[in-house]
């Protein structure tokens, strides 16, 4: 293994450690996911961790996309209310 991957791979053991994946930014969590699929797991023993943390990585993403299609589908729904509103005021006048 080149000490590159070791580098990273130690950043990916850290930041789960630590607790601090879930605020990692997204280039972040790409990069660790990254980490985490081409590096070679020579120990079976240890080897699920690495898809659980990849699993774990992936939840992460797929948490705050729904959070942000929640928020821009608020921000649409207020919208076509008041589109709606104004079209009935209209509608009256």
């Amino acid at each position: 293994m080149n000490d590159n991957w070791i580098a990273a791979h130690s950043k990916v053991d850290q930041a789960f450690q630590t607790g601090t994946v879930a605020q990692a930014s997204d280039s972040e969590l790409m990069a660790y996911l990254t980490t985490l699929c081409t590096g070679n797991v020579p120990n079976p023993s240890v080897q699920h961790r690495e898809i659980i943390r990849g699993l774990t990585i992936n939840h992460i993403q797929t948490a705050r996309v729904i959070a942000r299609l929640n928020r821009q589908n608020t921000i649409l729904t207020w919208v076509v209310i008041v589109l709606a509103g104004a079209s009935i005021v209209a509608t009256i006048m």
